[in-house]
């Protein structure tokens, strides 16, 4: 069985798997992340099972072991230190089961790759699918590293550390971290880029972990669209391309150098598109509030979210509460702002205008407008 070790801000991991096509895609997606074995002491220890038939028809045949179990949901299995999920969220052929020591987390996953519960509708459709039957397989891969290695350790993370998940992007001035925070597709990962070349380091992209300002990164692929690359021009330099063909027509790159491993938080900025280009002061009360409901838009948090509460009966911590009360101590600690992105907005202008922001003595705060 092929193994990956993997270290996420301090969770250090195993991952491994037969199935060869998996690990070499968790290979290079998780580049940034791998480290050598006795590095760091796993502390999330993974196994995928890969299927190529459906689930079995009657768990409780398939799992004897769900008799001794107490069952909180249809699909939620738990008993001391076991949690067994099956149909997981939108993820329904993904089947975990979870066991806590108090010290390391085993997740071990079944996914069942099928077109068709009949045996021969299967195989049809298989004929029929013919070379597509890759990149079906390939479309799974992401979510399942979420659910093996990301989530798992976001988990530990947050119970263990107290370091919980946003939606942002990051990058470490010389002024102190920038948070670029909100929904998807605003243009936060660019933002963090054109930053990070300015001269500065790169923090995250997608995800940030964070503890009050205290911030540490969560590796993953840049992907960035046609736009995002013709924008970013010379600071597109030191990105390793990945693959092509990622959602929304984007390709994935890793960056391996110039790197922050931690920051503390100086500015939190909420990007997005707009007809023309400003930046203004928000409350931190205002900025709290954005975050947290951005934070709800987003399906891969969502999907952590609903993760996290599965695997609660481990070791119950109250971490919504905990949440809301992070975010609140992040944004009382920092400048706090919106930033709309106009379409004439240059690179060097966006680069200015963050810096300005930053150095600025005091800035009016602006509240926002509602509806009648």
């Amino acid at each position: 069985m092929a193994e990956l070790r993997f270290n996420l801000a301090g969770a250090g991991g195993s991952l491994r798997s037969h199935y060869a096509p998996f690990m070499a895609y968790a290979e290079q997606h998780l580049l940034p992340l791998r480290i050598a074995a006795g590095e760091v002491a796993p502390v999330i220890d993974a196994v995928l099972e890969w299927h190529e038939s459906p689930p079995p028809q009657d768990r409780h045949t398939a799992e004897p072991e769900l008799a001794g179990l107490e069952r909180l949901d249809r699909d939620l299995y738990v008993g001391p230190g076991r949690v067994c999920w099956f149909r997981i969220d939108d993820f329904r052929d993904l089947h975990l089961r979870f066991d806590w020591d108090g010290r390391q987390l085993h997740v071990h996953g079944h996914y069942y790759f099928y077109l068709s519960r009949d045996r021969l509708r299967d195989r049809t459709k298989r004929w029929w699918a013919g070379a597509r039957l890759r990149a079906q397989r390939l479309n799974r891969f992401t979510t399942l590293l979420y659910y093996l290695a990301y989530y798992p350790a976001f988990w530990w993370c947050e119970t263990q550390m107290g370091f919980h998940p946003i939606h942002a992007a990051g990058a470490v001035t010389d002024a102190g971290a920038v948070v670029l925070a909100g929904p998807s597709g605003v243009g936060k990962s660019t933002l963090a880029l054109a930053l990070a070349a300015q001269p500065a380091q790169l923090l995250s992209e997608t995800f940030l972990l964070h503890r009050g300002a205290t911030l540490r990164p969560v590796r993953e692929p840049l992907l960035l669209d046609e736009w995002s690359r013709s924008w970013l021009g010379s600071a597109m330099s030191g990105l390793e391309p990945l693959r092509a063909g990622f959602v929304f027509s984007r390709n994935g790159y890793h960056r391996l150098a110039g790197l922050a491993e931690e920051g503390r938080a100086a500015a939190v900025l909420l990007p997005r598109r707009a007809p023309r280009t400003y930046v203004r002061a928000i409350s931190a009360e205002e900025a709290h509030q954005r975050l947290s409901a951005a934070n709800q838009i987003v399906k891969d948090m969502r999907r952590y979210w609903a993760f996290a509460a599965a695997l609660d009966p481990l070791a119950p911590s109250g971490l919504m509460a905990q949440r809301e009360a992070e975010l609140a101590r992040l944004t009382a600690g920092a400048r706090c702002g919106e930033f709309g992105l106009g379409p004439e907005l240059k690179l060097g202008d966006a680069v200015r205008q963050v810096r300005e922001f930053l150095s600025a003595e005091s800035l009016p705060v602006t509240r926002r407008a509602r509806c009648a």
